[in-house]
């Protein structure tokens, strides 16, 4: 009877535990849906704009096939002798990033910037996953040498920051800057999963881990830490301590320091730093900080159906080019990590 007893026990774990792994497989798949959702193209910014850098520097548009997708990008200057390319956030677009293409267009670089796959102007029903800019990164540097440019720089924020450490490795790249990036994907999800579900989260991780190996096979290996190792190029990191996407203490890259072997690596915390704004000034942190309160003002006012006029009123109260001052002296370092390659 005790016999009859066991089996009836294992027997109904094994149902159980069936259940739960398919109900957390169709949750974990719910949830990259919701999580990486397609981003369409928004037609306002608090930044400067294409028009702006385009009165002083040659601008034109370019189109690159990643994962079956075309990408849409455009390259800015005329010098075949360095460019660097650019990776937005996530949820972002080449839109984010302009005042960074003209500091760079500024001390002789051309330029390309693009948005990712599911982003923007770009092909693709989604985002695909935290990997996805990494295949965008490595077509957009083979893109590159076939337009001709020998010497190529890496620079992006969030998943382009995880991309360009990741692509540290690949032929023509000379230099990168990795800024608010996680260092693998691995990290990056526990430090979700627990986030969000707490204890639970220990649990989903392994389904949620699964679910991009299916995505991504054997190329998971290859991540921000296996791509700086891989190289010898010269590489800065910069991560910031109140970064509400990375955390500094944990998935952040830099936490990451003591596996990191190659040698012309730079560290750059940066105090109360976020994830998005870490590169902005002070004056410009602040602008926008205001400008996202009155944002979600007007978004509660209306009940989230805000007018067009209200919207345009509200930027038109942005000045452009205060938002866009970048951190001059991490900028300079990130020059000075590209020029001693």
């Amino acid at each position: 009877m005790k016999h009859r007893n066991l089996i009836a026990v294992i027997k109904n774990f094994v149902i159980f535990l069936v259940i739960y792994l398919l109900l957390s497989f169709m949750a974990v798949m719910l949830i990259y849906e919701g999580l990486f959702a397609r981003t369409e193209p928004y037609g306002y910014s608090v930044f400067i704009s294409r028009e702006d850098i385009e009165q002083q520097y040659a601008a034109r548009d370019v189109k690159f096939d990643s994962c079956g997708f075309s990408v849409s990008a455009a390259i800015y200057g005329e010098t075949k002798d360095k460019l660097v390319i650019l990776g937005h956030a996530k949820d972002g677009s080449s839109a984010d990033i302009l005042p960074e293409a003209r500091f760079f267009l500024e001390n002789g670089f051309s330029v390309m910037t693009m948005d990712f796959v599911g982003h923007s102007n770009s092909e693709g029903n989604s985002q695909s996953g935290l990997h996805q800019s990494v295949y965008d990164m490595e077509n957009a540097i083979e893109f590159a040498r076939s337009e001709g440019f020998e010497n190529i720089y890496l620079y992006g924020i969030g998943i382009g920051g995880y991309a360009a450490a990741s692509c540290a490795d690949e032929d023509g790249v000379r230099g990168a800057a990795a800024i608010s990036a996680y260092s693998s994907i691995q990290e990056l999800t526990l430090e979700y999963a627990v986030d969000k579900m707490s204890i639970l989260g220990y649990l989903e991780y392994p389904i949620m881990l699964l679910y991009q190996q299916i995505l991504y096979g054997e190329d998971m290996k290859h991540n921000a830490i296996e791509g700086i190792n891989s190289s010898d190029v010269p590489v800065i990191i910069i991560n910031g301590t109140a970064d509400d996407k990375v955390k500094y203490d944990g998935a952040a890259l830099i936490n990451a320091a003591d596996r990191i072997t190659n040698e012309n690596v730079i560290y750059k915390t940066v105090e109360n730093g976020v994830h998005l704004s870490i590169m902005r000034t002070e004056e410009a942190r602040n602008l926008i900080d205001k400008f996202n309160e009155d944002a979600y003002m007007l978004y509660y006012e209306h009940d989230g159906n805000v007018p067009v006029a209200a919207i345009d009123d509200l930027y038109e109260t942005v000045d452009r080019e205060a938002a866009s001052q970048l951190d001059a002296g991490l900028m300079n370092e990130i020059l000075s990590v590209f020029g001693s390659a």
